[in-house]
């Protein structure tokens, strides 16, 4: 579990050489370095507030504190490590294709790649083509998230509610 968490830190590194080489702060990754505990702390909250929802929403899912503590333990570091790193390397490329597109533009393409990220598994899985059509409120889901995320420029708090609704796919049933 660390050594996989050791690993993710590994395969992102790059992201943070070239912030380093091009002298630019974290903030340039919407990782402002005041109060980070306060802004993880309200991700947290609203976190415990999205899977509480989806809990109850959800036909089947077990219940709230089980889920709970299925998300939050020691098994899942490297997963939010991951998904950490991730975010940071949608901030990076987000600021840099804002420049070159414009913010409309970028925002429909993070929406489109999102969704597009999960046609493989969905072939792999077998998934009939009726259910490619949800792809698009993925999409959709990934544009609202990230225009939220940019007006922000704030990871802190948004990692929490990511890392959450990943593992839902893991925990909640």
């Amino acid at each position: 579990m660390i050594l996989e968490a050791v690993n993710q830190v590994l395969i992102f590194s790059p992201i943070f050489l070239l912030l380093a080489l091009r002298r630019q702060t974290l903030s340039t990754a919407w990782l402002p370095t005041t109060r980070v505990w306060a802004r993880v702390g309200v991700g947290l909250g609203l976190a415990l507030v999205a899977i509480l929802v989806f809990t109850h929403v959800k036909a089947g899912s077990a219940p709230w504190p089980v889920v709970v503590s299925r998300v939050y333990r020691l098994a899942n570091l490297a997963f939010a490590v991951q998904v950490f790193l991730e975010d940071i390397a949608v901030a990076v490329l987000f600021v840099r294709f804002v420049s070159a597109l414009g913010l409309r533009a970028t925002i429909i393409l993070v929406g489109v790649l999102f969704a597009a990220a999960h046609i493989p598994a969905m072939l792999q899985e077998g998934q009939p083509w009726n259910q490619f059509v949800q792809l698009g409120l993925d999409g959709a889901l990934a544009a609202g998230s990230i225009w939220v995320v940019q007006r922000s420029a704030d990871i802190w708090w948004f990692w929490m509610i990511h890392f959450s609704m990943d593992m839902m796919q893991f925990y909640a049933v």
